[in-house]
C-alpha cells in the first residue's frame, strides 16, 4: 500500500485485523492523529508510515505493541515529548524528522534490550545525550566517562565536552549528531544475527518461551515480507504488460 496518493486516517477496520503481520503506507499523503484503535492489534510486527503528513502526539501505546519490532514513523508532523519507555521486542525505531521536541526520557535507549538501531534526527529535542542512552550497551559508547554530549542550538549537530584527568572540562567542539543517535545503518548489518546470539552478545538469558515466541514473530514477517515481496513483482509483471499492449 505504500507509494500511492492514499489521504486521510488509517481505516478503524484495521484495528480489527488481529492477524495482519506487516503494514505499509509510507509515501502517501495521510494525515490525522494516530488513534489507537486504528492500529491493528496481536500480530502486527512491523509498521510504516513514513513520509506522509501524521500529527500530533506520539502515545505510549504507539509504541508498546507486544509483537511490534520494526516502526518507522519518520518524515511526518509528530509533535510534543517522546514516551520514556519501549516494549523489549523493539528492534528498530525511526522517528526522525519530525517536529519533536523536550528532553529525552532518561534510559530510553535500554529500555528493549534488542534495540538496534535509533533515529531521533532532525527534530527539536534538547538537554543531555548521554541521559537518554546512558546503561545501553550499543548507544552508551558514545557518552564514555571522558566525554559529556549535550544538544546545540544547531540541530545538525552536538556539543561535545572533553574531560580532563582531574575532572574539568577542557575543550568543547561540535560533531555530526548522526555519529550520537542515527545507528540504523549498523543495525542494518546486525538484523540477520539470531536471537540466541543476540542474547549471549547482551549478557542476558533469554528464556525459551520468549525464544520460540521471537522465533515465531521472525517467521511471520519472513513470510510477510516475502507476499510483499511477489505482489510486487506481479504487479510490475502487469503494468510492463500494459506498457507493451
Amino acid at each position: 500500500m505504500a507509494n500511492n496518493h492514499f489521504t486521510g486516517c488509517i481505516p478503524p477496520c484495521f484495528g480489527n485485523m488481529s492477524s495482519l503481520v506487516y503494514l505499509d503506507l509510507s509515501n502517501n499523503h495521510m494525515s490525522c492523529e494516530l488513534l489507537e484503535h486504528n492500529l491493528p492489534r496481536g500480530s502486527l510486527t512491523y509498521l510504516k508510515l513514513s513520509n506522509n503528513n501524521f500529527n500530533g502526539r506520539l502515545t505510549p501505546s504507539v509504541f508498546n505493541r507486544t509483537s511490534l519490532r520494526y516502526l518507522y514513523l519518520n518524515d511526518n508532523k509528530f509533535v510534543g515529548e517522546v514516551p520514556g519507555t519501549f516494549l523489549p521486542v523493539l528492534w528498530i525505531v525511526d522517528i526522525s524528522n519530525n517536529l519533536l521536541s523536550g528532553m529525552l526520557p532518561k534510559g530510553i535507549g535500554n529500555s528493549s534490550i534488542f534495540l538496534r538501531g535509533i533515529d531521533l534526527s532532525r527534530n527539536h529535542f534538547e538537554g543531555d545525550v548521554c541521559a537518554g542512552v546512558h546503561g545501553s550497551t550499543r548507544f552508551g559508547k558514545e557518552c564514555k566517562k571522558s566525554k559529556l554530549g549535550r544538544v546545540s542550538d544547531d540541530t545538525d549537530y552536538v556539543e561535545e565536552e572533553d574531560l580532563g584527568s582531574d575532572g574539568d572540562r577542557t575543550s568543547k567542539r561540535k560533531k555530526p549528531r548522526k555519529e550520537l543517535v542515527d545507528l540504523l545503518a549498523d543495525s542494518k548489518k546486525e538484523m540477520t544475527v539470531t536471537t540466541r546470539q543476540r542474547a549471549l552478545q547482551s549478557g542476558r538469558d533469554v528464556s525459551s518461551e520468549k525464544k520460540e515466541k521471537l522465533s515465531e514473530l521472525e517467521q511471520q514477517l519472513k513470510r510477510a515480507e516475502d507476499l510483499q515481496r511477489r505482489r510486487m513483482q506481479v504487479e510490475k509483471a502487469n503494468r510492463e504488460s500494459e506498457a507493451e499492449a
